[in-house]
């Protein structure tokens, strides 16, 4: 939540970036905050502040530029499902790199790419997408996210030793939140998929991951995830924890005959009131979000425990929130 509250902040920063002369800056804050967008898995802002930053990089002349905005382009269009641009804008920044000899470059794009034939469940693609000839080995960081990748694309397999393999490959390398939430659900795949495992043992796996995707909210994972092997929200749907609740708040609205299938309720038939939030209730709901009980929450804001409880039951109401983790959840969506 704290994440999404910075993205909130960091809107208004967008209007003051016309104040800046250098493109260098203007295209680093952009890349910064577009690749953040698609974490947080708001795909539609990301694709906007990857146009523009595509713009800035023609219009400046910075050639450099273009290679990660264009991956940026990429990672907005196949979370938004729109596969097929996603492909081209990804091969374009995989070949700009190639030409330059960026070896980053070629490997994000490739991870990238194979993200996308993940997302629809072609797993012996994207591990085809990752087999690539290089003269040198990459920086730590970028090694631990294309390992777990092909972890997750292992499990997707079946493989499931080569998987794990990966996994702690992955982990000696890096513990970048990318690379973290994939390793998490490659490992809840890998139980999800093993024959005689007791289901107490899947859903705590599955519970792991989700809870690493709270804790990082990286959002974007856990789409990737479940777009690789829907089963996992099957599993979703049974579990009532914080974590739970915030992912599937998460999920897109392109997802939702997938998740309707996996027993899940679309957010769109959640029924609320519709009635606005006073400012007294936004500041309840901010310390609600907190974790504070009503107590807590009325010495914080000077008033009675009894005013403090009507207080929650009208932003529930208004949310459409059938509990406090629920209403939470809608909040950091907004």
């Amino acid at each position: 939540m704290y994440k999404r509250q910075e993205l909130k902040r960091q809107t208004g920063s967008l209007s003051l970036l016309e104040n800046s002369v250098d493109p260098v800056v203007r295209t680093g804050f952009l890349q910064t905050y577009g690749t953040a967008l698609v974490l947080a898995a708001d795909y539609d802002r990301a694709l906007t502040i990857a146009r523009r930053q595509i713009r800035e990089a023609e219009s400046s002349g910075l050639e450099w530029v273009r290679p990660p905005a264009l991956e940026l382009r990429g990672a907005a269009e196949s979370g938004l499902r729109e596969f097929d641009r996603a492909a081209l804008s990804l091969r374009e920044a995989y070949q700009l790199s190639e030409a330059r000899s960026d070896l980053h470059g070629q490997l994000n794009a490739s991870v990238l790419l194979a993200r996308t034939h993940l997302a629809q469940g072609a797993p012996e693609r994207a591990l085809e997408a990752t087999t690539l000839e290089i003269d040198r080995p990459p920086g730590p960081t970028m090694q631990g996210d294309f390992l777990a990748m092909r972890a997750l694309a292992y499990a997707c397999t079946g493989d499931q030793a080569r998987a794990l393999e990966l996994v702690v490959a992955s982990e000696e390398c890096t513990d970048h939140i990318d690379a973290r939430v994939v390793r998490a659900f490659a490992r809840a795949v890998v139980t999800l998929t093993t024959d005689s495992v007791d289901a107490n043992v899947v859903d705590e796996a599955v519970e792991a991951a989700l809870r690493e995707t709270h804790t990082t909210e990286n959002y974007d994972a856990f789409i990737l995830a479940y777009r690789s092997h829907p089963a996992l929200l099957s599993i979703l749907s049974k579990l009532d924890s914080p974590s739970a609740t915030a992912c599937r708040h998460r999920i897109p609205d392109g997802d939702r005959r997938l998740a309707e299938r996996a027993g899940l309720k679309p957010r769109s038939a959640v029924q609320h009131s519709g009635d606005a939030l006073t400012p007294r209730e936004q500041e309840v709901l901010g310390l609600l979000s907190n974790g504070l009980s009503n107590r807590e929450i009325a010495r914080t804001l000077w008033i009675a425990e009894s005013t403090a409880k009507v207080h929650v039951r009208n932003v529930l109401r208004k949310l459409g929130a059938r509990s406090r983790t629920e209403a939470a959840a809608l909040s950091s969506r907004h």
